[in-house]
């Protein structure tokens, strides 16, 4: 489960180096595109901050152009920020842990809520380490307590194995 959600966020931080790159070289025209597309992978492994702070780099630089150009760069990181936060991050970091898009937003949200940066990082795992805990216990539940339910023994235990 841990493996999953290090798969994810390193998809998530790759699709968001690519965001940022091409739109930072081919939509902007900012020089050193691709070393802020790197800078961007690497802050999306910080929660919440990270994209706060890659995007305030690439604002910077974009002011050497021009204050248009930093207000649409602005814009873009927003628009970034909306996408990976409450679009993408959730289905993917939720599909690799194996958990439900909202179950994994909600964990981000309660995570981040009760225990700041760190809650929002470690949300999604253990989020997915409390799922897998409560179905065994619950088909653990099932096969000591067959009379409770109307299945009988033997499609508790396929449900449970998986025969």
């Amino acid at each position: 489960m841990v493996g999953g959600y290090i798969r994810g966020q390193f998809i998530l931080a790759l699709l968001i180096s690519v965001l940022v790159g091409l739109g930072m070289g081919f939509i902007f025209h900012l020089p050193y595109a691709f070393l802020l597309g790197i800078l961007a992978f690497i802050m999306a492994f910080i929660p919440v901050l990270g994209t706060f702070i890659s995007g305030a780099v690439c604002i910077l630089i974009a002011l050497t152009q021009s204050w248009v150009t930093a207000l649409l760069v602005l814009v873009y990181f927003v628009f970034i920020h909306v996408i990976e936060g409450e679009v993408v991050g959730p289905r993917i970091v939720g599909k690799s842990v194996g958990l439900h898009p909202i179950v994994s937003l909600f964990a981000l949200v309660a995570g981040g809520e009760l225990f700041g940066i760190w809650g929002t990082l470690f949300a999604s795992p253990i989020a997915g380490v409390l799922q897998t805990i409560i179905i065994v216990l619950w088909g653990e539940w099932r096969v000591r307590h067959p009379d409770q339910f109307a299945q009988t023994k033997e499609q508790v235990k396929e449900t449970v194995t998986g025969e």
